[in-house]
């Protein structure tokens, strides 16, 4: 284990810390934890981690430039109660509809996904995982991912062991 992988994996979150900080109680921080409550501070975090940076106030396909990794263009997503989705933000929520050729798009104009497993929301430091969008088109096409390009969460978890899928600094 090299330097920073070492600094990485004994990095914690500390939720006490954070509901301090404004002001809560832990439980009261938690259940405010969900994938679109803390979406900008997953990115922010990812960014920080991979030395890139975060897009803001554009309105693009990745969330994440690293220009120093082999995965330079990186979608960010959470993972909490619901399928896990590769598809478009656009795609996903209320009143909103998969479009295949919107997916398509994405997968052309990024390089990877990075999942940041927040099942425990915040109570055990987020396991990171990154998937290449190669490998997310296999899926898609062989229907492991479902018509609207998403899977159960049990079923991440086999396809996508963090042994394999570790996302790697």
């Amino acid at each position: 284990m090299n330097k920073s992988e070492k600094e990485f994996s004994e990095q914690s979150v500390n939720i006490e810390n954070m509901s301090s900080a404004m002001g809560l109680t832990v439980e009261q921080y938690v259940n405010t934890v969900s994938g679109s409550t803390h979406s900008a501070i997953s990115e922010q975090w990812i960014a920080n981690k991979l030395g890139g940076t975060r897009v803001i106030g554009k309105q693009l396909e990745w969330d994440v430039e690293t220009p120093d990794r082999k995965y330079k263009k990186i979608e960010v997503r959470n993972i909490c109660k619901s399928e896990v989705s590769f598809a478009p933000s656009t795609a996903r929520g209320k009143g909103r509809f998969f479009e295949e050729k919107t997916f398509l798009h994405k997968l052309e104009s990024c390089d990877s996904f990075v999942f940041v497993d927040l099942r425990d929301r915040l109570m055990s430091n987020p396991k990171l995982y990154e998937i290449s969008v190669e490998e997310a088109m296999k899926l898609y096409r062989s229907g492991v991912l479902n018509k609207k390009a998403s899977v159960g969460r049990s079923k991440f978890f086999k396809i996508f062991p963090f042994e394999k899928y570790k996302l790697e600094l």
